[in-house]
């Protein structure tokens, strides 16, 4: 998938006046996302034994606590145990349950429409105390990794080993000077960790670095909290599809012993339409982009998609869409 940036033509040639170049950087996210996965993939692969060893812990109880769920499963993912840091599950959660947060809505319209005025104003997207936390987490593990030699087989050192070497690429955005910069944070570190041994070795800019640890959270957290959220709340609505996915929960448990097994999960198949459902009905992102990589035709429609072009697929009115899924309001997981 190649990476374009923006071009200097009429259009946009007084694009810098509205649109910040932090936001610019952001918004080929998705098109990139090949480019990370690669690095990135292996931590992705293979989650099953870390869930097998904790379903005898996972209670979800309502009124807020499936948030407490994800998170204490997220921080072992991201750093794998307890770093000497301010990443403590108690303060994620006081973060995101705030009585005192404000009404974000009109900050964060602002910030997209305006990013210029907003940043003389000094409006922010995210609150400073949430950026500012993030931040001095991730650097204070880093910093107390590089100073004991600690190397460990978690996502945090996946992307330190990745920031370490300077990328052949010649669109990265990781410069020498970065590259100075990084290894005087970083160090050296290994990468003969078990979970990396199928990643390559092209590194990441400093931008997909910095990216990566932010969508981890973002996407870890946000995503499971709700998507747990809104399949109890479909279940609560829909006492039958609870009953039937309840019996398939009991047979197949009776079938494997009580055993939460791999074979098992794959095998409730109820359970997954359910999810899936939920997600068609409420999907976590509302739109996504790509860009082609060559010049297309779709089939007969006399429709060309140029090269280089950047798609937005409207996920949300996909899934609402009656000629796709007939009664597209209705939560259905036979369909």
């Amino acid at each position: 998938m190649e990476i374009v940036g923006p071009r200097t033509t009429r259009r946009n040639s007084s694009r810098h006046i509205f649109v910040n170049k932090d936001l610019q950087n952001c918004s080929h996210v998705f098109q990139r996302i090949d480019r990370v996965r690669k690095q990135l993939e292996s931590p992705y692969e293979g989650p099953f034994p870390v869930i097998e060893r904790q379903d005898k812990y996972f209670t979800i109880n309502i009124k807020g606590k499936n948030v407490n769920v994800s998170l204490d499963r997220l921080k072992p993912a991201y750093i794998l145990a307890e770093d000497n840091s301010k990443a403590t599950t108690t303060d994620h959660i006081k973060l995101q349950t705030s009585d005192n947060k404000p009404d974000l809505t009109q900050k964060q319209s602002r910030t997209v429409l305006f990013p210029n005025l907003t940043r003389w104003f000094s409006i922010s997207f995210f609150p400073p105390s949430a950026t500012n936390f993030f931040r001095e987490a991730t650097l204070s593990i880093i910093t107390e990794r590089k100073r004991t030699g600690q190397t460990r087989n978690d996502f945090l050192q996946l992307l330190m080993d990745t920031a370490t070497e300077l990328s052949e690429d010649p669109k990265s955005e990781l410069h020498e000077k970065d590259s100075e910069d990084i290894a005087s944070t970083y160090g050296g570190v290994s990468t003969d960790h078990q979970i990396f041994k199928n990643v390559t070795k092209k590194n990441l800019s400093m931008d997909e670095l910095v990216a990566q640890c932010v969508i981890f959270f973002l996407a870890g957290y946000d995503t499971t909290a709700s998507t747990l959220s809104l399949v109890t709340y479909q279940l609560a609505l829909n006492p039958d599809v609870q009953e039937k996915v309840h019996q398939e929960l009991v047979d197949t448990l009776k079938e494997t012993n009580g055993e939460l097994t791999y074979d098992a999960l794959q095998s409730m198949k109820y359970l997954d339409c359910i999810i899936s459902e939920t997600l068609r009905l409420y999907p976590p992102a509302l739109r996504t982009e790509r860009q082609s990589v060559a010049e297309y035709t779709l089939g007969d429609t006399g429709l060309t998609i140029p090269k280089n072009m950047v798609i937005s697929i409207p996920v949300f009115a996909m899934h609402r869409d009656p000629e796709f899924f007939p009664n597209p309001d209705k939560f259905d997981p036979d369909r």
